[in-house]
């Protein structure tokens, strides 16, 4: 079901917490672009004038995050919640 969601995404990104981290590695392969949450809160890689430009460059129909149903159908069907919400 993950490749489905995948699919229909095509994510540049995906962030992880440590516990799926592994187990995303092995099913996406060596190149997927993945990220542990933990990392970023550990490094404090946060760049705050990257991010003050990408929220200038936002509107507000772009998609913030997708929450996906478990698929009973077979196809996992997506809720997208947008970033007006959060303003």
């Amino acid at each position: 079901m993950l490749k489905k969601i995948l699919e229909v995404l095509s994510p540049n990104v995906i962030l992880s917490n440590e516990r799926f981290y592994e187990e995303a590695r092995e099913k996406l392969g060596p190149n997927a672009n993945i990220i542990k949450v933990e990392d970023i809160i550990r490094e404090g890689v946060i760049d705050e004038n990257m991010l003050a430009s990408i929220r200038k460059q936002a509107a507000s129909t772009d998609p913030l995050y997708v929450n996906f149903t478990s698929g009973s159908t077979g196809v996992p069907k997506g809720c997208c919640c947008w970033t007006w919400i959060c303003h």
